[in-house]
């Protein structure tokens, strides 16, 4: 049920007068202790820090997790990329790109390789 300041022995703690709404503060964060029997659990600065700026939710613990991830990956199996029949020239080197096309544009064996077969 509801407990009282001099429940928690916090009494002495806050000798400051206080407003309603920072006593409706107090009393919102100690119901969150409610389920701790022993007053050891709560750590007094998080608990003043609280009270004063009005923080009444836990603190959220887990960020992310890989569960059923691998799972729905495998599904369908994992494929390697498809090759691609001409890989980029993007960013190489200009004279060897140079080079590169003259090479092709005086390259006769393949013209000669045609011309054998008929």
């Amino acid at each position: 049920g509801k407990k009282t300041l001099a429940h928690y022995r916090i009494l002495p703690l806050l000798q400051v007068s206080l407003s309603l709404r920072l006593i409706s503060n107090l009393f919102k964060i100690l119901n969150l202790y409610e389920s701790k029997s022993d007053l050891r659990y709560i750590n007094t600065s998080n608990l003043l820090f609280s009270f004063f700026f009005g923080v009444t939710e836990m603190a959220k613990s887990k960020n992310h997790t890989a569960h059923n991830q691998s799972y729905k990956a495998h599904k369908n199996g994992i494929k390697k990329p498809k090759k691609q029949r001409h890989t980029s020239t993007k960013g190489m080197d200009p004279k060897f790109l140079r080079n590169q096309r003259y090479a092709r544009k005086h390259n006769n064996s393949v013209k000669n390789d045609s011309g054998a077969e008929e």
